[in-house]
């Protein structure tokens, strides 16, 4: 086992290796299944010679099945006594996996993001004050008024310890659904940005911000909940009532 811990301390790299005769014994027990299941010209199903089903079977499937089953007993022994509590998907990279060789991978965890939330109560009462907020009737402020000024404070205040990983996840997350949407009304992605007249590098860079923002709002919001003692569905809610009590 190896570990190396990136700049930021969410961050946590490490390897799992599984020895050689666990990947075997688990590609037998995938071979067996197979063979269960296995109809062969000559043979009644599941009667096959182990030997000719191996034969004809995918062994990269095979393989791949087996990963499926030994990797993430040894990803959660190792969580467990490193006390990891994973905020997304762990990655996962494959550094060897050679027939007849222990199996490598490297796992890649980011863990929650702190946030610090110092200074923003007394951001919000400033920010907040009647004699701050300015409406174009001169009325009182609506409540998604005093939101978003609340909403601006917390954005400019809050500290967070955000890993580009977490934000460049987003990112691809909400391109992947835009090109479907667009590939829905029968367009191409270069027909949308040219008739956005935008730029693949500018709408990446459009989406890091929001995603950033989305990411620290959702991360501050959950803090805040924590920190009164929220519980319950409602927290989130009860959270963004506190921001805009001040």
């Amino acid at each position: 086992m190896s570990e190396n811990i990136q700049p930021q301390s969410n961050i946590i790299v490490f390897t799992v290796t599984i020895p050689w005769p666990e990947v075997q014994e688990e590609y037998q027990n995938q071979l067996k299944n197979l063979v269960s299941q296995a109809e062969l010209p000559g043979f009644r199903k599941g009667m096959a010679p182990v030997n000719l089903v191996e034969e004809k079977a995918d062994k990269k499937k095979l393989f791949g099945q087996v990963i499926e089953v030994v990797l993430p007993k040894a990803y959660k022994k190792e969580a467990e006594t490193r006390k990891l509590i994973p905020f997304i998907q762990p990655r996962v990279k494959p550094i060897q996996s050679q027939e007849n060789q222990d199996w490598i991978f490297e796992i890649t965890v980011i863990t929650k993001p702190e946030v610090d939330l110092a200074d923003l109560e007394e951001k919000l009462k400033s920010a907040l004050a009647p004699s701050k907020i300015i409406t174009p009737d001169k009325k009182d402020p609506s409540k998604d008024e005093k939101l978003k000024i609340a909403f601006d404070t917390l954005l400019d205040t809050v500290k967070v310890d955000l890993p580009q990983i977490l934000v460049e996840e987003e990112v691809n997350l909400r391109l992947s659904q835009l090109v479907d949407q667009v590939q829905s009304i029968g367009m191409t992605m270069d027909q949308y940005l040219a008739a956005k007249q935008l730029m693949p590098e500018k709408l990446r860079q459009s989406y890091q911000k929001s995603a950033t923002e989305m990411l620290t709002l959702n991360l501050a919001l959950d803090k805040i909940a924590e920190k009164n003692e929220y519980t319950g569905k409602d927290r989130t809610a009860r959270a963004v009532d506190w921001l805009v009590s001040h």
